[in-house]
């Protein structure tokens, strides 16, 4: 499955968060080719865009002050076909995320955030990192810290740019995404998962830290050093295949240091035993053996170093495989790679259905292959609680034996393949604003038949939202002034204007409009139509300007403080302050213009 796949078969969810939300912001979600040890205790880390996203839509709502949380809704995919879930998930420390961002970012009002992940966060993909990407985002865009446009130029720039070169806001961003992906997991993790989400890349995303507290890092997309084709061209196929069980965030955080303690316990049982039986010499080499090679973390340490071997031949693959043509050595070279990750976690006794499943996939497909090449299997955390396998194969060879062995599996277990590149494509996007109605940026998943509304409140406060056609009447009434463009009607108080009342509604649709859309709130009469009484400034006053203020001030009780000034034949028209007045004006969606 795709994101434009999903969009086409559940348009009405798409419109319903793009109708309620007027931000939304979106990201690729994506995978590590490497294990789990370097998120939390740093190291090198490989991570893969795929075409399924996550988004954040921001609710502007009229009333209160600060940030909640609001619809939650996961993708959920099944061997019949999948389907949207609502209230699907919770935030872990939601509370103090709130609290973060309430603190860090200068913004003003009320919003409520609502999240739209197309593959669900138990399915072992990066799920936190894409979260804290799209908060920090979104409250940046809303306090000014960040526009809209210089985030579209991210995906020109090359990463080493992007962190040195202050103007570009990046660095900026990453901060407030990194400390949010902290609070989200306890403190430990690295600052990729965040970046990766941040990222346009087609290329896989490499990043090292030498450990989570470290501000020091590096991070490139492959094809940046290495001498890679401008186009990415895969000569293997990958897909994610779900386990059938969820991975809880809880669990997953626990999986990694449950690892260490189980080596600490290794480590302290032998050093107990040892250590009473200095009769065989422990200090004799000039060393002492227990408490240098057992001590407590000498085999965690050890094991991180395995790991990293193991990544470091991975990114050496991965650079030959991509480097262009299909020899077989970095193939082989990547898939060995992969399947060294599941062979560590062997050690640890009986795995449970994660990895049974990645062993079970590589048996069954290696006995149907028709390649010399193998595949390469690797489940995602511990697989010992459940979550994803990572599947590589030849390119084209045994896709439908992948698909074959899951409909085996699917007999007895909830197996499913939630993403296959052969199927669905590659991904590459980073953050991306897919709509911004303060700036004037529509989404094509805007729902279809609805008005934009544009709102100055009686505080001088402008907002844009979608407006439903049944609602126009009602909207009327909500607000002193209503231009309603499609029509080029007036209306007051809740009451159109009759044409004894004014001679042209048209020419004071158009003066209003043009004052409102600038800056200064003045305009030339030269700006105006010239079917508006533009030529002469006695004509404008008697037969636009001054009935209008008449009738606002018999139905509003308030001055329209609208004013001409200048010449007969060249003068200006100018609107002053709006405070204590509320204006809308609607307009269809595709005559809405960037400001």
């Amino acid at each position: 499955m795709n994101s434009i796949k999903l969009q086409k078969k559940f348009p009405e969810v798409y419109a319903k968060l793009f109708a309620s939300s007027q931000l939304v912001l979106s990201t690729n979600l994506d995978f590590l080719w490497t294990d789990d040890v370097a998120v939390k205790h740093g190291g090198l880390l490989i991570y893969q865009k795929i075409p399924l996203k996550m988004y954040l839509g921001v609710e502007f709502l009229t009333e209160g002050e600060g940030l909640s949380f609001g619809d939650l809704a996961h993708y959920l995919p099944n061997k019949t076909g999948g389907s949207f879930v609502q209230n699907a998930f919770s935030i872990t420390h939601a509370e103090k995320l709130l609290a973060y961002l309430a603190a860090q970012f200068d913004f003003e009002g009320a919003y409520r955030l609502h999240i739209l992940a197309e593959l669900p966060r138990g399915h072992n993909l990066s799920f936190s990192g894409p979260l804290a990407a799209l908060l920090a985002g979104a409250l940046a865009l809303l306090s000014g810290e960040i526009e809209s446009k210089t985030m579209a130029t991210w995906s020109q720039s090359s990463v080493h740019d992007l962190i040195t070169d202050k103007k570009t806001k990046f660095d900026y961003l990453l901060h407030h995404a990194s400390e949010l992906l902290k609070i989200m997991r306890d403190g430990l993790s690295t600052k990729g998962c965040a970046l990766s989400a941040l990222i346009h890349s087609s290329y896989p995303l490499v990043f090292y830290s030498k450990d989570t507290k470290s501000k020091d890092y590096v991070a490139f997309r492959l094809n940046e050093p290495f001498k890679l084709p401008e186009k990415i061209a895969w000569p293997i196929d990958f897909a994610l295949i779900f386990s059938g069980s969820t991975v809880s965030p809880d669990d997953l955080a626990k999986s990694l240091p449950q690892f260490q303690q189980d080596l600490s316990q290794i480590s302290a049982d032998l050093s107990k035993t040892l250590q009473n039986r200095p009769e065989f010499g422990w200090q004799e080499a000039g060393f002492n053996f227990v408490s240098e090679f057992l001590r407590e973390d000498t085999l965690w340490q050890k094991y991180q170093g395995m790991s990293q071997v193991i990544t470091t031949v991975m990114l050496h693959s991965l650079k030959s495989v991509l480097a262009g043509g299909f020899s077989e050595q970095p193939i082989k070279e990547l898939f060995h790679a992969l399947n060294q990750t599941r062979y560590q976690a062997r050690i640890f006794g009986d795995p449970m259905f994660a990895l049974n499943l990645s062993y079970y996939l590589i048996k069954g497909i290696s006995q149907r292959q028709g390649s010399n090449l193998g595949i390469g299997a690797k489940f995602f955390g511990s697989g010992r609680m459940g979550g994803s396998v990572l599947a590589a194969i030849p390119y084209q060879y045994l896709r439908k034996e992948v698909e074959k062995v899951v409909a085996e599996l699917q007999e007895e277990y909830e197996v499913n393949i939630d993403y296959a590149s052969w199927q669905d494509g590659l991904g590459e996007q980073g953050i991306v604003v897919e709509q911004y109605l303060t700036a004037g940026i529509q989404a094509e998943a805007a729902p279809q038949g609805s008005l934009i509304l544009q709102s100055w409140h009686k505080n001088g406060e402008l907002r844009r939202d979608f407006l439903p056609l049944n609602r126009i009447d009602e909207q009327c009434r909500q607000v002193d002034i209503l231009l309603d463009m499609r029509r080029r009607k007036l209306f007051i108080g809740g009451q159109a204007l009759s044409s004894k009342e004014i001679h042209s509604q048209t020419a004071a649709v158009d003066l209003l409009s043009l004052l409102l859309a600038s800056p200064m709130k003045e305009v030339n009469n030269s700006d105006l139509p010239r079917s508006s009484y533009a030529q002469n400034k006695h004509d404008l006053l008697s037969k636009v300007v001054q009935p209008l203020k008449k009738i606002f001030k018999e139905r509003v009780a308030v001055e329209l403080p609208l004013k001409v000034s200048g010449g007969t034949t060249d003068f200006q028209i100018s609107l002053g302050s709006l405070q204590g007045i509320s204006i809308a004006l609607v307009d269809s969606a595709k005559s809405f213009q960037h400001d």
